[in-house]
């Protein structure tokens, strides 16, 4: 394989799930989702659509006849078996008014063990393209919003235990918490400690008792992946569990901000003691790092007369060319300049630009059966070739 990367980019596509994923890391100790909905629910709820299941339960799209208005509708495994532990999630729930938390509606009266919220329309944070190259500013805006919310919670003694990309949901541009399925209040709560491999902190990881500074830690593991493209810790619990100081973000994405790559591996620290001591501190150096940024904006870049592959021959293998620089603008490149173009070559382009002038993805003379994956996105165009072949 041969593969270009001017920056490296990981692009994901996830069916969004209202607190949940069903491809992100898996939920630990959780027993198997059951499907059915409840036989008592009530009749003013038209279910629309099944949009996610999760360790504690599944949710549902609805309508509610009554007050003719989309809802959220999430049915708890089990809860019959535990009823208190079904009317933990929705108490907490119900105490917390933010608006960077998902709002409850109403709750279900047993056999039928559910309760309604506000349907959120947007997206979650693992399905946003990652890393993030050129838009840190908006970033640390959600996460500030979120941290703030996160405060508010811990004010109240909840402490979430599950902050993780797919609990994080984007309407436009501004976020909710959602999933408070595993929250305690702290001091009150003696459920076995469990969470979502890569997001835990050491401390609930070991099932020591937590303080908010757990949540810290997760949402600073979010932030990682954002940044990044990758987890801290790849290898999940058993990284964790042989704790190893996070690698600097700046590895697998140059263009992050030394100051906010500094913020985000104060949150990844082992000692809960090294770490910001509240979501507060945390939001306000997210907030002096925006204060910073808007006082000395990042000049956009250019590049210039760039070839990543040049060559006579392409026979076969794979070939990769990544080019992520969204405030960037690129000029006068042929990015793979190659002669001949042969069958079994597989050929995977993708540029990311503010600016393209006079450039040429891939130049060939000859193309004969070669496999080829090319995506532009640039803002704005004079003179961009896809493809150019002088003879098939």
């Amino acid at each position: 394989m041969e593969k270009q990367n001017f920056d490296f980019h990981v692009n994901t596509t996830q069916k969004n799930v209202q607190g949940s994923s069903a491809s992100e890391p898996r939920d630990v100790l959780v027993g198997s989702i059951d499907q059915m909905l409840p036989p008592s629910l009530p009749s003013r709820y038209e279910i629309l659509e099944k949009i996610g299941t999760g360790g504690m339960g599944a949710v549902y799209k609805v309508y509610n006849k009554d007050l003719g208005r989309i809802e959220a509708l999430k049915v708890i495994l089990r809860a019959e078996k535990n009823p208190e532990y079904f009317l933990s999630e929705a108490r907490i729930i119900a105490q917390l008014k933010h608006p960077n938390i998902v709002e409850i509606y109403n709750l279900g009266i047993p056999p039928a063990y559910y309760y309604t919220m506000e349907y959120l329309p947007g997206k979650s944070l693992k399905e946003i393209d990652k890393p993030i190259h050129d838009n840190f500013s908006w970033l640390a805006k959600i996460f500030y919003k979120i941290a703030v919310a996160l405060q508010y919670a811990h004010r109240q003694s909840i402490i979430h235990r599950d902050i993780k990309s797919s609990n994080i949901i984007l309407v436009g541009d501004e976020p909710k918490l959602v999933d408070f399925g595993l929250a305690q209040i702290r001091g009150k709560c003696d459920r076995q400690e469990y969470g979502t491999e890569f997001y835990m902190s050491p401390e609930q990881t070991n099932g020591d008792s937590l303080d908010p500074r757990t949540d810290i830690y997760s949402l600073g593991v979010t932030l990682y992946e954002l940044l990044a493209g990758v987890f801290p810790f790849p290898k999940g619990l058993e990284d964790i569990l042989s704790y190893h100081a996070a690698k600097n973000p700046k590895n697998f994405n140059p263009s992050i901000p030394d100051s906010l790559a500094k913020i985000c591996l104060k949150c990844l620290e082992k000692n809960p003691a090294n770490r910001y001591a509240t979501a507060k501190e945390f939001a306000e150096a997210l907030q002096y790092f925006l204060t910073s940024v808007e006082k000395n904006p990042q000049k956009p870049g250019k590049l210039s007369n760039v070839t990543a592959i040049k060559g006579e021959n392409m026979m076969g293998g794979y070939h990769e060319v990544n080019v992520n620089r969204g405030e960037y603008k690129m000029e006068s490149s042929i990015l793979i300049d190659v002669k001949h173009i042969g069958e079994g070559a597989k050929i995977k382009e993708e540029i990311r630009l503010k600016e393209a002038k006079n450039v040429t993805a891939l130049e060939t003379e000859t193309l004969d059966g070669a496999n080829i994956d090319i995506c532009i996105k640039a803002k704005k165009v004079n003179g961009l070739n896809g493809l150019e072949i002088k003879r098939l």
